[in-house]
């Protein structure tokens, strides 16, 4: 299982997928311009407004509970694309996804 946490419109989304679902919608999500960043970003600055929209995060569930997504290579474009400013690393990435 995969945890999903989605900033899209503004608004902030937490779900679970299969990894069957993971799979499909990882690769639907990056065709439609969402940025994965890595779990460790959460770890410096959890407060979900400082992000901006299109962004998200993936977490592998197992029966340990939750832990990093072992895959942090798809996460080092986006990171270094994103504009840091005094404290915190955000950018405007507006993007709305019709379907869920």
């Amino acid at each position: 299982m995969r945890l999903i946490v989605e900033k899209m419109d503004d608004e902030v989304f937490v779900y679970l997928e299969s990894e069957q679902q993971y799979f499909e919608n990882e690769t639907a999500r990056l065709d439609e311009g969402s940025r994965r960043l890595p779990p460790a970003l959460l770890r410096e600055e959890c407060d979900l407004s400082i992000y901006a929209s299109g962004v998200h995060w993936v977490f592998n569930v197992n029966a340990e509970g939750v832990e990093d997504d072992e895959d942090e290579e798809c996460c080092d474009e986006a990171t270094e694309d994103f504009d840091c400013d005094e404290s915190r690393c955000v950018r405007d990435c507006p993007r709305r996804r019709e379907s869920r």
